[in-house]
């Protein structure tokens, strides 16, 4: 009789076990959320007019800063090139917030360009930000990779 029960009970657990483990991740959506932005960005390439993507090398690049909070919680954005002796050449600056919900950061310039990013993550570091700015001409796509956290 204690034999039949250990038996039982020995096969609840084992099918417990097995169903717990046993997962069907067919059709799943991995799910690439960054929680933190920060650091530094450089474009590796644009979309251009025609709808693909051109390769951007060397003191063309544009680079988007990030910057992590200073002493007084300041979240700041900086979005330069870099000169023939590495110095920057800043386009814009600002404060940055980020929502990883949306993958979503706005960044507010004092000059009121302000910019909406999105963030599309890839693999192996090749990800997409879809800038949104106040004008047309400030809109662009451009891939990019991470330099620094």
């Amino acid at each position: 009789m204690k034999r039949r029960i250990l038996h039982a009970l020995l096969l609840v657990f084992a099918c417990t076990f097995m169903f717990s483990c046993t997962q069907d991740n067919e059709g799943d959506v991995p799910q690439v959320q960054l929680s933190d932005i920060s650091g530094v960005w450089q474009q590796t390439a644009y979309l251009c007019s025609d709808g693909y993507f051109v390769s951007i090398y060397g003191l063309d690049a544009i680079h988007y800063e990030f910057a992590r909070p200073d002493t007084t919680g300041t979240l700041k954005y900086i979005q330069y090139t870099l000169d023939e002796l590495g110095n920057k050449v800043i386009s814009k600056e600002g404060t940055w917030v980020y929502d990883p919900q949306t993958q979503n950061a706005h960044v507010v310039e004092p000059r009121g360009w302000n910019l909406d990013i999105h963030f599309i993550f890839g693999e192996k570091n090749n990800d997409t930000l879809e800038i949104k700015g106040r004008t047309v001409n400030s809109n662009s796509t451009v891939k990019v990779k991470r330099l620094t956290k």
